[in-house]
């Protein structure tokens, strides 16, 4: 809520008021200074939560990249923060628990930007997702959502390409050959 209270008084900075609402009156009291207000319209109370995204553009990124963002609100926002979340690889049973990147000012009803990303657990796959909060602390989402966006960083090259073909002479023109290649993050293909 916000209410504008005008006193004869020199308020501080950061003063603190207590402030009661009785029949149209607005009273409120700083030290031993009172202050009685009177409105002519509704008070506005905002408690819709604001909404937002996170996206990327394409998968695979380099150890740095941009995580977009677009956030609304019904009156004004305030702040958008970046959650992520890691595993090392597409094997990996589970992914980390959600942590908070870093965070963001908005402002007016809708708003948008980029977050640069550092992928502070290394190489493997990230999940995202934002978190906006509006102007009277109303936030989006108290809980982690399901992942907005999903990115891999995978800097090292395959290892342990092996091909082999039993014997060095062969009876026919088509044979076997048998092949084996690791990666630390995603193998994608293997060419001979």
């Amino acid at each position: 809520y916000y209410i504008v209270i005008r006193t004869g008084a020199t308020i501080p900075n950061e003063a603190k008021f207590n402030v009661s609402i009785d029949a149209g009156n607005i009273n409120a009291t700083y030290g031993n200074t009172s202050a009685v207000s009177q409105w002519s319209s509704d008070i506005l109370a905002d408690t819709e939560a604001p909404a937002s995204s996170a996206s990327v553009t394409g998968y695979w990124q380099a150890s740095s990249f941009n995580v977009a963002w677009t956030a609304s609100d019904n009156l004004a926002l305030d702040t958008v923060e970046l959650w992520y979340r890691y595993k090392a690889t597409n094997e990996t049973a589970s992914w980390s628990v959600w942590s908070l990147y870093t965070t963001q000012s908005a402002s007016g009803t809708s708003d948008s930007g980029t977050f640069s990303f550092n992928t502070p657990d290394g190489e493997g796959l990230y999940q995202f997702y934002t978190n906006a909060t509006d102007s009277v602390g109303n936030v989006e989402n108290p809980i982690p959502p399901p992942a907005d966006a999903i990115a891999g960083y995978d800097g090292s090259e395959p290892t342990n390409v092996v091909c082999t073909v039993s014997g060095y002479w062969q009876g026919s023109n088509t044979w076997n050959v048998d092949w084996s290649a690791n990666d630390n993050v995603n193998l994608s293909t293997v060419e001979l």
